[in-house]
């Protein structure tokens, strides 16, 4: 155990909740990375399905190690798991994402070679529902003013995740990765996108995004209260948050020229074949 402590650079830490069923691929994308230098914290956070609270108690070796608490979600587990670490650096992965053999290989030298580098993360695809690249917007500090643009999996140092108090408790629900990368961000560090895809990112039919984005008040509350823990950021990159809402309305203006009703309205043709399609299906 000695020997794992001292070789270990990078601390995997995985929450978990009811994902038996897909961790198996998080945990194997570990073991094959090209970097040798990591260990795998796996955080229960309240799990009540026996079949992944049976995969879990199977997990546990040298470099796997697990961790129970009482459900308070993803911020919660990941400070959890990261409080236990023994790495260096510091990856979040969600229990059913996985990671390519070299991200681990890319990034940390890159640490290595700039001490106030705080964010490394790269391009990523998505798989599952649906498929093809990420095309997250490339980082900059007024596009973040806006919104994220960096996913949870991306490196960070265990030092930083100290200096700012970790995920904040507020996010609870959600949006706890824009948070956290704010805080990071407030103490000057630098971030840096990998210009490979390294991340691949699972779409479900339902997720804690959708159903987090589907309730508008706790949606509001979440983002007045990263507005307000990160205030002088906001006032620093405002340009950004405006260039973002601008934008943002725009393409509502150019996605309503194509509305159907006004396509109906404008062309004759298709507003008789409209009508002869309505009669049709009333009969």
């Amino acid at each position: 155990m000695k020997e794992v402590f001292e070789m270990c650079k990078v601390s995997v830490i995985i929450p978990c909740y009811n994902c038996g069923s897909v961790i198996f691929d998080a945990i194997h994308s570990v073991k094959e990375q090209t970097f040798s230098g990591w260990e795998i914290v796996v955080v229960d956070d309240g799990s009540t399905d026996k079949e992944t609270i049976n995969i879990l108690n199977q997990l546990e070796n040298e470099k796997i190690r697990l961790i129970r608490q009482d459900n308070r979600g993803p911020a919660h587990a990941r400070n959890m798991g990261i409080s236990q670490a023994r790495g260096e650096f510091i990856l979040p992965l969600d229990a059913d994402d996985t990671i390519s053999p070299y991200y681990m290989a890319e990034a940390v030298p890159l640490f290595e070679c700039n001490p106030n580098l705080g964010i490394v993360y790269c391009r990523a695809q998505k798989f599952g529902k649906e498929t093809g690249e990420w095309n997250l917007p490339e980082y900059s500090s007024q596009r973040m003013a806006f919104d994220n643009v960096i996913f949870v999996s991306a490196f960070f140092r265990k030092s930083d995740w100290d200096l700012v108090g970790g995920f904040p408790a507020y996010t609870r629900l959600g949006v706890e990765d824009y948070a956290f990368w704010l805080r990071i961000l407030r103490l000057g560090r630098e971030v840096y996108r990998i210009n490979k895809i390294l991340f691949n990112y699972r779409i479900q039919n339902t997720s804690r995004s959708t159903i987090f984005n589907s309730d508008k008040e706790k949606m509001v509350e979440t983002y007045a209260a990263i507005f307000r823990d990160n205030f002088d950021f906001f006032k620093n990159n405002i340009e950004g948050l405006y260039w973002g809402i601008f934008e943002y309305r725009e393409r509502l203006e150019e996605l309503d020229k194509y509305d159907i009703r006004n396509i109906i309205k404008k062309i004759p043709i298709v507003r008789v074949v409209a009508k002869k399609i309505w009669a049709f299906i009333k009969k």
